[in-house]
């Protein structure tokens, strides 16, 4: 929610005339929606972990500090690989490896070429490992709900079965 809201809010800043201040909106808009998508993918990650794992929710050791690591991973991330464009943004200047620019007219990535490459393909890749992981829990819930449901029949077939059977058997007393 924290990233998210950040991304909202620095997209209501609007564009910049001061040259820094643009630069400055870019990266943390940079930054705000690769959380946003990471957080995404680490909580689905995390859920569907829990629905593979065959203890209970509450028996997890490392509950207490699992939010910290997952905060760490969900923030990291995006601010090590912002940190690592901006860098390169910076200290490149004229020379041939420089290939990204923040700020611009839109007060964004300059090149949209290169707005893909440093923004979309890595959302992109956080699309799929997120539909992938929706895929394996609706999988593993239906699978489990299946279970269930089979073992809920078997416990009621065998419940009548041995109901016939005391009917059955007292009758046979009866008879004798």
């Amino acid at each position: 929610m924290a990233a998210l809201i950040m991304a909202q809010a620095v997209l209501m800043v609007g564009k910049m005339s001061v040259q820094w201040l643009c630069v400055v909106r870019a990266a943390l808009l940079h930054f705000a929606w690769l959380a946003v998508f990471l957080w995404m993918t680490v909580m689905a990650s995390d859920l569907a972990k829990s629905i593979k794992s065959n203890s209970p929710p509450n028996q997890h050791s490392e509950s207490g500090c699992k939010v910290v690591k997952l905060g760490i991973v969900a923030w990291g991330i995006p601010a090590i690989f912002v940190s690592a464009c901006y860098l390169v943004s910076r200290l490149g200047g004229d020379q041939p490896w420089a290939w990204l620019e923040y700020g611009g007219a839109q007060c964004w990535i300059v090149d949209p070429i290169h707005s893909l490459l440093a923004f979309g393909v890595p959302v992109a890749v956080l699309l799929i490992i997120n539909c992938t992981l929706v895929i394996f829990m609706v999988y593993k819930v239906t699978a489990n709900r299946r279970r269930l449901a089979a073992a809920q029949i078997s416990g009621n077939l065998k419940t009548e079965l041995l109901v016939c059977f005391k009917v059955r058997n007292m009758s046979f007393k009866l008879s004798l």
